[in-house]
């Protein structure tokens, strides 16, 4: 069994169409900062495990827990594409205020 944990749900899928005949994809697995959505979460069989075409793979991929989620994660120089400095300070902000607007807008003028 290939390890499928943190690949893109497509990837995966191909990739169990390589070793078993089938797979069953649970409802998804909240997660906080520790995963990107729509990555594997979860497996079963554990990586490494033999095989036959015949076994059924399950799966869970991640969902952010909206209720919880408060904007990109820390680091605070985390993966924004190509928002750095300053300008990424900001974004984060932004996101966390989009999130929960009872934190406030510091970057409104008041």
């Amino acid at each position: 069994m290939p390890d499928l944990i943190g690949l893109p749900a497509v990837e995966a899928a191909t990739r169990i169409g390589t070793v078993a005949a089938s797979s069953d994809w649970g409802r998804p697995m909240t997660v906080r900062c520790e995963q990107r959505p729509g990555t594997v979460a979860w497996q079963r069989p554990a990586p490494g495990t033999p095989v036959s075409d015949d076994v059924v793979v399950e799966v869970r991929t991640a969902a952010l827990d909206l209720e919880e989620f408060r904007g990109p994660c820390d680091p605070a120089e985390g993966d924004l594409g190509p928002v750095t400095g300053t300008d990424a300070a900001l974004a984060r902000e932004f996101y966390r205020f989009a999130a929960d607007p009872s934190l406030g807008a510091p970057f409104v003028s008041g």
